[in-house]
């Protein structure tokens, strides 16, 4: 039995890999600021579909859920993983 899977058009699409990388980590500055010595509080560690894995504050990792619509990224809650 051949099994179909369907995918969402949406113009995200049209964004490389990196492309959309660049904006999570230009997003995660924005929302997340600026250490003491002008570097990135949160960075990028890993990327998946909705959600990101980002190194943060005394090099906890935090899973932040994100959603890109418009090339623009709006971020949930960080939850620190454990």
């Amino acid at each position: 039995m051949k099994q179909h899977v369907q995918f969402a058009i949406t113009a995200e699409q049209d964004l490389s890999l990196d492309e959309q990388q660049s904006l999570l980590s230009g997003a995660l500055r924005e929302q997340f600021g600026l250490d003491a010595d002008g570097c990135g509080r949160f960075y990028l560690y890993e990327t998946f579909n909705d959600y990101v894995i980002a190194r943060g504050p005394e090099g906890a990792l935090f899973r932040i859920p994100y959603t890109l619509a418009d090339n623009a990224v709006t971020f949930g809650d960080a939850q620190e993983v454990t």
